[in-house]
């Protein structure tokens, strides 16, 4: 993220792939199932994801017998890893789940991951989820169609704020210059989307 821009900027490559291509699947999902476990990703309030909205999504551990699991290990010093691609690829979400990151090789994690999703765009979108279990990386693919940003304009209290941190305050929509997260209207209705 250059200093004069302030935005995330990606580098990316084409691969040239021997083969015919792979159908697009663009079947929604939201329960994935990898080496025998279960994964379950709800939305706070059940509500889509949205452009340019600050969303909490929620991932639900489970094992073969429907237990919640609570044995996921360490990977690249976080219980887990989310990434999200558009279909065009030209933007990356990548977010690691809320709480204290594991600071010990032996520390476990789970059953629930919660995860603060913003995506740049509307359209479809694959979310994978990375981690890492007895030893061996787990991946879990989830589909999603995020809906285009709400319409721009004013608050009706006349001020946005942060969900992360409610100190911010401001006249206009933007972004946090702590975390960098969309500011939300600071309305009443908007009070259930706070984090």
């Amino acid at each position: 993220m250059p200093t004069t821009t302030g935005r995330q900027e990606y580098a990316k490559t084409q691969v040239k792939v021997q083969g015919p291509p792979a159908k697009k699947d663009k079947t929604l999902n939201t329960t994935a199932d990898a080496s025998g476990y279960r994964f379950s990703l709800a939305t706070e309030n059940n509500e889509p994801l949205q452009a340019g909205q600050a969303t909490m999504v929620n991932i639900t551990v489970t094992t073969p017998d429907g237990k919640e699991f609570t044995g996921l290990e360490p990977v690249m010093a976080a219980f887990a890893h989310m990434v999200a691609f558009p279909e065009d690829l030209a933007s990356v979400t990548h977010v690691h789940p809320m709480g204290e990151e594991p600071k010990a090789a032996a520390e476990r994690g789970g059953s629930q991951l919660s995860f603060h999703v913003e995506p740049e765009q509307p359209g479809f979108q694959k979310l994978f989820l990375q981690t890492q279990i007895g030893g061996k990386e787990v991946y879990a693919a989830f589909a999603q169609n995020v809906q285009p940003a709400a319409p721009a304009g004013a608050s009706a209290a006349g001020e946005y704020t942060c969900p992360m941190h409610p100190q911010v305050k401001q006249k206009t929509v933007g972004k946090c210059p702590k975390c960098g997260m969309a500011l939300v209207p600071t309305t009443a209705d908007a009070h259930q989307h706070q984090h």
